[in-house]
């Protein structure tokens, strides 16, 4: 009964806090709801309202100063408030190489960046308590930079992302995850159907860095029409977050930054095969700049419709398992924000979705996301597929299946056959070798 009831806090409306403690001016507050008139008159803006995920776009009025190292902020979204508190925050180094081809100062400012985590409160922690860890369904993450401040906020089953805009001014972005598109079944390199045993690999204390590569499509700058950089710089820091979340000694790093004219194909296959060879003529740069960043893996991100059987997709690794010239993975970047960047990365990890979608044992048995389906507390973790029939009470946790783990009470992960953790820890060592110094 305890689980339930913390549970319908989060399926509630947004919930209305005490910011006694934040500042007088919110740290955000949502404005009005662009229509029409709006979407006719910028190509971004209609793109946007059209991706299958879109609820709603509005004005959003920031305050950036106030992202201060144990600060409180306090946001006005909806009407309602809720108030953030500090988890933690660090200071980015931003990456070695970064290669545009044009002369855009916004997509040259290499500044440092400001990344800050905090919880909505009220929040749940993550059994064994860690400090450092947020909640995965009420959580907020920041980045802030010179353009402005790129964000996504978790409040139970809403999501909602902060969008800074090339004009200066922000706007928010609530999605519907049960409309966003699928990740792509990733396929399994030829041959590699045997279940290897728990002693091959072996896993490896303390924490690795993986050098990340984000390889961007010119056509996915414009679309985007903000500050594509902090974007990266998001959707790192929320796989790191994850990582922390989930007692998983890894950390990402942006080891360079690139944007291409490469004209896509429109296949992501196609795309990161392209990439991936070196001398056949397509993005054969991007090789030399992985090389010369000593860079592990490869995300090549874009703005992709429907490429795949008439279908959108988030993503697509290029397999489950990865070698050095096989570490590449295919991220729509509208879709960051739901957590399909660490997704398909996963995938290179050798993690593979949830049992009921995937029954697949190889190249390990226990290497399956986790869907918790049993009462009105529905959620899934990073690997795991929408729960059928589609609940919004259903979200994915910014977290992997770990058995060893408890949220609100419930283990998060099945030791037989879904514990991520067990196999990210296995993979750890040979992925951030890929490319070493």
């Amino acid at each position: 009964m305890i689980r339930i009831l913390a549970w319908l806090v989060f399926l509630m409306p947004l919930a209305a806090g005490t910011p006694a403690t934040a500042a007088e001016t919110p740290f955000l507050k949502s404005g009005r709801p662009l229509d029409e008139r709006d979407f006719d008159a910028s190509a971004t803006l209609k793109a946007q309202h059209s991706f299958p995920g879109t609820i709603k776009i509005s004005e959003a009025d920031i305050d950036a100063s106030q992202i201060k190292d144990h600060s409180t902020l306090a946001l006005e979204v909806d009407g309602a408030t809720l108030l953030a508190t500090f988890v933690r925050s660090e200071q980015l180094n931003q990456p070695s190489k970064v290669s545009v081809p044009r002369d855009e100062a916004r997509e040259k400012d290499v500044s440092d960046m400001t990344v800050w985590y905090g919880n909505l409160e009220p929040h749940i922690n993550i059994e064994p308590f860690n400090a450092a860890r947020q909640d995965p369904l009420n959580s907020i993450t920041l980045v802030k930079s010179k353009t402005g401040v790129t964000g996504v906020i978790r409040h139970g089953a809403r999501l909602f992302w902060l969008w800074p805009m090339k004009n200066g001014k922000h706007l928010i972005v609530e999605l519907d995850e049960s409309k966003m598109p699928d990740e792509g079944n990733a396929p399994m390199p030829s041959g590699s159907g045997a279940v290897l045993e728990k002693s091959s690999p072996t896993e490896s204390a303390g924490n690795v860095v993986i050098d990340v590569f984000t390889v961007i499509m010119q056509r996915a700058v414009d679309a985007y029409d903000g500050d594509m950089l902090a974007l990266m710089q998001l959707a790192v820091a929320q796989a790191n977050q994850s990582y922390i979340n989930s007692d998983i000694g890894i950390s990402l790093r942006l080891s360079a930054y690139q944007v291409t004219n490469y004209s896509s194909s429109n296949f992501l296959d196609l795309d990161m095969s392209r990439l991936m060879d070196p001398k056949d003529g397509y993005m054969d740069d991007s090789m030399v700049i992985r090389e010369e960043s000593f860079s592990d893996v490869v995300m090549l991100i874009d703005d992709y419709g429907r490429v795949i059987e008439g279908d959108y997709l988030c993503g697509l690794a290029k397999q489950v398992g990865s070698t050095a010239a096989t570490a590449v993975a295919a991220v729509n970047y509208r879709c960051i924000f739901n957590q399909t960047f660490a997704h398909e990365l996963g995938h290179l990890q050798s993690a593979r979705h949830n049992p009921e979608n995937d029954s697949g044992q190889g190249p390990y048995s226990y290497a399956h996301g986790y869907r918790y389906t049993v009462d009105a507390a529905q959620w899934r973790t990073l690997m795991a597929y929408p729960c059928v029939p589609w609940s919004s009470g259903c979200p994915v946790l910014n977290a992997w299946s770990n058995p060893d783990l408890r949220y609100n009470g419930v283990p998060m992960g099945d030791a037989q056959s879904a514990d991520n953790r067990r196999v990210l820890e296995l993979t750890k060592q040979s992925i951030s070798k890929y490319y070493s110094q």
